[in-house]
């Protein structure tokens, strides 16, 4: 990676989801777009799929960042939110408390995941939830 700031891997992470085929729009949403973010606040990506069911694009896309942005954790909270498939993970720079929630909207309410596929690592987890 180029650079080390959170602004660049926020660019190099953009532009690395939108070479994915699947990915038809990213949007930044939450506090960084609201105007409210602080030092502590997150990345918010929500992105629109084609061609693809919401959990193997999810299942896809963390797959795409660990083998780009080998990162220090990845964590699912699709449990917490069934109307959106989600990931967070830290991929690394100048501010340990930059993680990206990488979001998929469920549009089938119904549509449940393999949860082999997204098995969280209980550290991380709990290190995550202690942090926010």
């Amino acid at each position: 990676m180029e650079t080390s700031t959170s602004e660049g891997l926020t660019e190099q992470l953009i532009d690395h989801l939108n070479g994915l085929d699947f990915i038809t729009r990213i949007d930044v949403i939450g506090s960084r777009v609201e105007q409210t973010s602080d030092a502590y606040s997150d990345v918010d990506l929500l992105l629109t799929i084609k061609d693809i069911t919401p959990h193997i694009a999810l299942y896809e896309v963390t797959e795409s960042v660990k083998a780009k942005f080998q990162p220090a954790w990845c964590d699912f909270a699709n449990s917490l939110m069934p109307d959106k498939f989600l990931v967070s993970t830290f991929i690394g720079g100048d501010n340990p408390f930059t993680f990206y929630d990488i979001g998929i909207l469920n549009s089938e309410k119904n549509l449940v995941y393999d949860k082999t596929m997204f098995e969280n690592d209980q550290w991380s987890h709990l290190m995550k939830l202690w942090v926010m």
